[in-house]
């Protein structure tokens, strides 16, 4: 996701890493009304929602269910507002 994005209302069911993924690239993004669910650890990482870098980001409403990492991952990125979500496993 480049500069200035909406990444909204997507379902991300059983992906082999991260549901989204946002490096230092993202900025001026929003990650809103996302349903992620059963992401696997197979290459790298199984985050939810995984940040790493990006700047002034709105992560708000996802509802996140059942990762082998974090439900959310931050590092590296700053003016980030995260609100609102839902983290959850089995």
């Amino acid at each position: 996701m480049s500069n200035g994005g909406l990444y909204k209302d997507n379902l991300l069911i059983n992906n082999g890493e991260s549901g989204i993924y946002s490096s230092q690239e993202a900025k001026f993004v929003t990650y809103e009304n996302n349903y992620i669910y059963g992401q696997t650890r197979s290459n790298i990482s199984a985050s939810g929602i995984e940040i790493d870098g990006a700047d002034n980001l709105i992560i708000r409403n996802n509802i996140i269910h059942n990762c082998g990492n974090d439900g959310i991952s931050l590092q590296n990125s700053n003016s980030t507002t995260v609100e609102y979500n839902t983290c959850s496993i089995s």
